[in-house]
């Protein structure tokens, strides 16, 4: 059994002040924020349908290449989970692991709102242009991240 629709109702829920005060929309679990070159995407999935454990990824869309109003994590220009970001993969395994009861639901939720204040939207608002998204894609940082062709073959002929 996956997790609880009031366990993901609840992260919804608390995650909403914090993404509202920085201007991003929501749409189901996951939440985007609009400029006029690109889309930054933050996905809240509560996991497969057997597991506990939820995801949290992030993605950037440059409208040029696809102007969705709501855009699915894998049209991503470039996206990945939000582990990449981090440097203790074990706390982030924990507070993501419903099924870890050793944490009140209610810490949990506590910890992943920190987790994306202090690290999914910090690197999320470094993205404001293309060249923005060019530099991260040629740079070691943009290891382990899904990098969809047609943005390499865009960004190399700009």
């Amino acid at each position: 059994m996956g997790l609880a629709n009031e366990e993901v109702e609840a992260t919804i829920e608390a995650l909403k002040p914090v993404l509202i005060q920085h201007d991003y929309q929501r749409r189901d679990g996951t939440w985007y924020f609009f400029s006029p070159e690109l889309v930054r995407v933050l996905d809240f999935h509560p996991g497969r349908r057997h597991s506990k454990k939820a995801l949290l990824r992030i993605g950037l869309v440059i409208r040029a290449l696809q102007d969705s109003t709501r855009p699915e994590l894998h049209d991503c220009s470039v996206s990945g989970p939000l582990y990449l970001l981090l440097e203790n993969l074990g706390h982030y395994e924990r507070i993501i692991n419903f099924g870890d009861t050793t944490l009140a639901t209610t810490e949990r939720i506590s910890h992943i709102v920190r987790l994306v204040e202090g690290s999914a939207l910090p690197f999320l608002a470094d993205f404001v242009t293309v060249d923005h998204v060019r530099n991260f894609v040629d740079s070691p940082r943009s290891h382990g991240f899904n990098i969809q062709r047609a943005t390499r073959e865009y960004l190399s002929h700009r």
